[in-house]
């Protein structure tokens, strides 16, 4: 994969993340509020639509976690004994976020 393109990969699985996130918790208390009105009857609907904010999140944070350095290969953002998903730069080669990749 290109540079730009892996890049660009992990910003949009980034703003998905936060976008999931942001959106987890008014969504599950707009269901419960729901449900306490007696406008939805379903009682499994809040668990399913927790489990599927959970697993969303899980899928995605999965995804940023498993993104290889465009320089080195090796994960951008997990050294041997951290993981660190706001790091600004790799854990291994230091390539900056963002960067282009420069010849080794």
């Amino acid at each position: 994969m290109a540079p730009d393109e892996a890049w660009r990969a992990l910003r949009r699985d980034s703003q998905i993340l936060w976008w999931l996130l942001s959106a987890s918790l008014p969504g599950i208390f707009v269901v419960s509020l729901l449900l306490l009105a007696g406008a939805l009857r379903q009682s499994e609907l809040l668990p399913l639509v927790t489990f599927t904010f959970v697993a969303a999140i899980g899928v995605v944070g999965l995804r940023i976690a498993r993104f290889a350095c465009p320089r080195c290969g090796k994960p951008y953002f997990e050294s041997w004994y951290f993981f660190q998903l706001l790091r600004r730069e790799c854990a291994h080669c230091r390539l900056p976020r963002e960067s282009g990749v420069p010849a080794k």
